[in-house]
């Protein structure tokens, strides 16, 4: 964590008081160390403590300020304005002379601190490693960087020079960061350079940042948007991409467009005429550029493309494309053209190899219309004979399959019934269905013959091929994109718990159990998942959204009550009647706390004592919420951000999961000369 001017690296600004920091204190008690029991500031003769979850004093009320619930071996306390830290028996580790400290994860055993406009280095046990007189400290995993002035040092997290303050280092120079223990990226204006881990320069700053769209900024770091693998990485410069190591050497140098890990030690590289190839990290080209796209690997192979383009006659031009498999190694094992199939960007494009196999089509010289469709192995060859008009991945060890329509003049371009195939290529279920999808957790959505994808003429089916429910309904990923190549967002989309989806429309849900029967009609707009079992559920009556609660037996509790359930927890769930046109501020603003059959456990008079949890936040917009046993909660009726002295003057403490007030501060009249501002 870096401190320049107080600011962050995100760019926000450190509050010189610390009241103003968040509770949610890191952790700087050892790796892997099991949490000590949770501690919660309190108040008593405006004098701050700790208490433990029965309530009882862990530390007794002393202090100017207590900071943070936490479970941490060292808590910090305020005197004077001056923060410093206690053991968890109330003695000082660190006596109060700081001003500030830096957020966020630390290494064990160490932390930044300010004095006013300069910061210092300290060792939670009590000892100042660095006296707060520096202009910037970051912190890495094995040791910090200090600046002070226009130079730059390397200290280690006892305390001792890895190198002194000597080297040049502008204030415009962002400071070093990386994951790497060998080498650290550092920035000045749009140009990366790289230090050593002791301090050398490797490369002054040259290389220019990858652009990264929204998706890659989640995998992509600076410079190139690759960080260092096996000590080697990518930099762009002057636009070519260099291969450089974190000793500063460069391994080449490459006239590439882009640059993409791939998988295993291999990229994907795209040439100055657009094409595709893979290159190794150390320079090797395992593929030669020839495609226009190398999609991701599965299940060792991946689905490559190229492109061409074919004259007609008065001047047109078509675009062609084929496709092909490679494995992860980069061999070539079915060339691009011999066949295509199901793919999931168009018609024709290859599919990814689930389960061992994937889906071809086989069609004719020009005729895009009738193929023949079956399935090959990892190794190209065909496995499932072509004899299917259509045939898709599998999914759960079935297959979807099409079959073809005999004409008296023919086959016929129309598409027969669906059915599916097991992994010999049996057919399984027989194919008398409209449409399919693909089967997750032995259940699968199936139309009905003559049905319609835009109408509810879809039921579920078993793996035997059995009709559970009704064809009355949609499947629950109509409307989501492609979530048959994503499980995790298809187990969200077709299963609560151990319940189906049932959805009639955009905002009609229900719930069956796995074997088909209805337990909650689709009336609901959303259903969110169970906890405790115990599940929300949201619907609209008269202009005005209602939460009721949803056991998994299908029962209804507190129909049109609540405006807003939180989800449960400890058999415990937030609820409130708030109500806002989203124009001015809530009505009704009062939360309390409900069991997991609806009985009220703590009244609808409470809002959250954001002072304790959220203290840089102006008010109170979300429900109160429990840290470990506890939740801090101030009496709702007449609350407004007051500033410094909120948690004085207004009625506030803690309740546990039962609804039980732990602990309660009584409110008190403002004297003469308190402060009344707002922070």
């Amino acid at each position: 964590m870096s401190f320049r001017k107080h600011r962050s690296r995100s760019g926000l600004l450190f509050p010189l008081a610390l009241a103003l920091i968040s509770t949610l204190v890191p952790t700087i008690a050892e790796e892997k160390a099991p949490p000590l029991e949770k501690l919660y500031p309190f108040l008593k003769d405006r004098k701050w403590g700790f208490i433990r979850s029965d309530g009882s004093w862990a530390i007794l009320p002393q202090f100017e300020k207590t900071i943070g619930i936490t479970d941490t071996p060292e808590l910090l306390v305020m005197e004077k304005g001056k923060v410093g830290w206690i053991d968890r028996q109330g003695h000082w580790l660190i006596a109060p002379e700081f001003t500030n400290i830096s957020m966020g994860t630390y290494p064990p055993g160490v932390t930044v601190a300010a004095n006013g406009k300069r910061v210092g280095l300290i060792s939670t046990k009590g000892k100042v490693l660095l006296p707060g007189k520096y202009d910037e400290i970051t912190l890495a995993p094995d040791r910090a960087f200090v600046r002070k002035g226009d130079e730059l040092g390397v200290m280690n997290l006892s305390g001792e020079w890895i190198r002194p303050i000597d080297i040049s280092w502008p204030p415009s120079r962002e400071m070093p960061a990386s994951e790497n223990p060998e080498a650290f990226w550092f920035r000045q204006g749009k140009k990366w350079g790289l230090l050593s881990k002791d301090g050398k320069i490797l490369f002054d700053p040259k290389f220019t940042a990858h652009e990264m769209n929204r998706h890659e900024a989640e995998d992509w770091s600076h410079p190139a948007g690759l960080d260092f693998m096996d000590g080697r990485a990518w930099a762009i410069r002057s636009g070519d991409y260099w291969l450089i190591t974190d000793q500063g050497k460069v391994l080449g140098k490459f006239a590439f467009r882009d640059l993409r890990h791939w998988h295993g030690s291999l990229f994907a590289f795209t040439d100055t005429n657009s094409r595709k190839g893979l290159i190794r990290n150390d320079g090797t080209v395992v593929v030669p550029a020839r495609f226009d796209e190398i999609m991701p690997v599965s299940e060792g192979m991946a689905v490559v493309s190229e492109k061409s383009v074919i004259d007609r006659p008065k001047g047109e031009h078509a675009t062609n494309w084929t496709y092909g498999y490679i494995s992860e190694e980069g061999a070539i094992v079915v060339e691009p053209g011999k066949f295509n199939g199901p793919g999931v960007r168009g018609q024709l494009e290859l599919a990814p190899f689930c389960e061992g196999l994937a889906p071809v089509w086989l069609n004719a010289p020009g005729d895009t219309y009738n193929p023949s469709a079956g399935y090959i192995d990892r190794q190209g060859q065909i496995a499932i004979p072509l004899k299917y008009y259509r045939t898709r991945p599998f999914s759960n060890g079935l297959a979807e399959v099409c079959l073809r329509v005999e004409q008296p003049n023919g086959l016929s371009p129309k598409p027969g019934l669906w059915g599916y195939v097991d992994g010999s290529g049996a057919l399984v279920i027989p194919a008398e269905f409209g449409w399919i999808t693909p089967f997750f957790r032995d259940r699968a959505w199936v139309m009905k013959s003559g049905g319609s994808w835009d109408k509810p003429d879809w039921a579920m089916i078993d793996r035997t091929g059995k009709v559970l429910t009704d064809f009355a309904y949609f499947p629950p990923e109509k409307h989501s994109s492609n979530p048959s190549d994503d499980p995790d967002l298809l187990a969200k989309t077709r299963w609560n718990g151990n319940l189906a989806v049932l959805k009639q429309g955009d905002f009609k849900t229900g719930l069956a159990t796995a074997d088909g029967k209805v337990i909650v009609e689709p009336e609901f707009v959303n259903i969110r998942p169970f906890h405790d079992g115990v599940a929300s559920a949201v619907q609209m009556k008269s202009s005005l959204w209602f939460t009721s609660l949803v056991k998994e037996d299908g029962r209804i509790l507190a129909p049109e009550v609540y405006t807003e359930v939180s989800e449960f927890e400890n058999g415990a769930a937030w609820v409130t009647k708030r109500t806002t046109d989203h124009r001015g501020p809530y009505q009704n603003p009062a939360w309390g706390l409900v069991n997991t059959r609806a009985e009220v456990l703590l009244a609808l008079k409470y809002a959250p004592a954001h002072w304790i949890h959220s203290p840089n936040i102006p008010g109170y917009t979300g429900e109160p919420g429990f840290y470990g046993d506890l939740a801090p909660v101030a009496l709702a009726e007449g609350f407004q951000y007051q500033g410094k002295d909120l948690e004085i003057i207004h009625a506030w403490g803690y309740v546990d999961h039962h609804g039980k007030i732990i602990a309660w501060h009584p409110a008190e009249q403002k004297k003469p000369g308190d402060a009344t501002e707002a922070n």
